[in-house]
């Protein structure tokens, strides 16, 4: 069964590229070639613009693995993808015929583009300039008779009297606690943020953490770009958390980056944090294949297995459903 994970990797790759990893693609030694389609159009391939016929493109392949490949595609082609929810994506040896099984449907992340914003590589705004102060203009001076000391003490004297009356006003008003100025305090949970944690290339529990953080604040766009990169530092953690957001049971538009549940995607996540050991990510990954809802015959017998796995680490909620399953 083809698996294949769309990602962007800003530590290794400029705004605009676009890496996938597959895996389970049976493929001859060579070059390989992608083929990309939307659904629901009446220009559905991906070539060198939207087109009716099937179309294929070269890949770049960065790495090949036992079972698979690392590719990656570039502007040209994550660009007209901006705003596509799910995409087909297919792969065969160049030149050759394509092969059933060797592709499958995927939810397209969002890519960071050139450009600006979600679009592409942030510009950090521009400091506001400090006020400027101006002094005031001394008053001129004031002549005075010398012959008229008693004028010369009234001057100065009243100036002082009604600078004394506006202080006990302003204090016995309450104005000065009135005007004092909040002070805002606090993380900031947004696009240049995230890039500035990135660059500092945290490890897999501190990225995890901080993903929560942005998830919690609202942003699972943002997130799954932290969580990403520490399911790369082979943090079991972030590939739970990634299968939460393609989980049929726990999608949702305020807790997942995704437009739409991928079951399949799940569960290979599911796995990777379950094969780590995680009995949350054992329970499920066992409860998803009980469901039914993935490919394979042996989903159900599988889910019993992992459900087992979780319940001998003391994961209540794998116990209580293998009780309803009548197995102790």
């Amino acid at each position: 069964m083809a698996v294949i994970r769309a990602y962007q990797d800003l530590a290794l790759d400029p705004p605009g590229w676009c890496r996938l990893a597959v895996e389970g693609v049976s493929l001859e030694e060579g070059p390989v070639e992608v083929s990309i389609r939307r659904g629901g159009a009446n220009r559905p391939w991906l070539g060198a613009d939207w087109q009716e016929d099937e179309a294929w493109n070269r890949l770049d392949i960065v790495e090949r693995t036992e079972n698979g490949f690392t590719a990656r595609i570039g502007p040209d082609k994550t660009v007209p993808l901006g705003g596509i929810a799910t995409v087909a994506i297919q792969f065969r040896a160049a030149g050759q015929p394509f092969q059933p099984g060797n592709g499958t449907r995927i939810a397209w992340p969002k890519i960071i583009l050139p450009g600006g914003n979600s679009a592409g590589a942030v510009t950090p705004p521009e400091p506001e300039p400090e006020p400027r102060i101006l002094a005031a203009a001394p008053p001129p001076p004031i002549e005075v008779n010398p012959d008229k000391p008693n004028l010369r003490k009234w001057l100065w004297l009243g100036p002082l009297l009604v600078l004394l009356a506006v202080g006990y006003y302003v204090w016995d008003s309450g104005m000065l606690e009135r005007e004092r100025p909040a002070v805002a305090t606090g993380p900031f949970y947004d696009e240049l943020s995230m890039r500035e944690f990135l660059n500092a290339e945290p490890d897999g529990p501190a990225a995890t953490a901080k993903a929560d953080e942005f998830l919690a604040a609202g942003h699972p766009d943002l997130a799954l770009l932290i969580y990403r990169h520490a399911d790369r530092k082979q943090d079991a953690a972030a590939a739970y958390a990634i299968g939460r957001m393609y989980d049929p049971a726990t999608h949702t538009k305020e807790t997942s980056a995704f437009a739409s549940p991928d079951a399949e995607q799940a569960a290979s996540y599911y796995r990777k944090a379950a094969e780590a050991g995680r009995a949350d990510a054992q329970f499920a990954l066992g409860r998803l294949l009980m469901s039914g809802v993935t490919s394979g015959d042996s989903g159900p017998e599988q889910g019993t297995v992992w459900l087992r796995r979780a319940a001998d680490q003391g994961h209540a909620e794998a116990k209580e459903s293998l009780a309803k399953l009548g197995i102790e």
